[in-house]
């Protein structure tokens, strides 16, 4: 597999289907979750908000797709390059 950037982590989970974890860019605590399974998403649409150092802080999608799994939920801690939501 080539190299991946810090918002994507693909991996196949079938012949012809991959699926792809958003990762947070910092660490931080989830203020806001604004998708849920199922949803559809386009490439850069904020999925969740985090709190860090007092700033919030917008997680985007790198891709488009359909969200399979919600990871974190509101008040949880996450740490950077952690994965948030998978996408299929």
């Amino acid at each position: 597999f080539p190299s991946h950037d810090r918002r994507g982590d693909n991996h196949r989970i079938g012949v012809n289907t991959v699926a792809s974890k958003i990762l947070s860019q910092m660490a931080g605590t989830v203020l806001e979750v604004n998708v849920k399974a199922g949803d559809t998403l386009k490439k850069g649409q904020e999925v969740m908000v985090l709190e860090s150092m007092k700033m919030e802080v917008p997680i985007t999608s790198s891709m488009d797709g359909k969200v399979t799994q919600i990871l974190k939920a509101k008040g949880d801690f996450v740490n950077e390059g952690e994965a948030v939501i998978e996408i299929a």
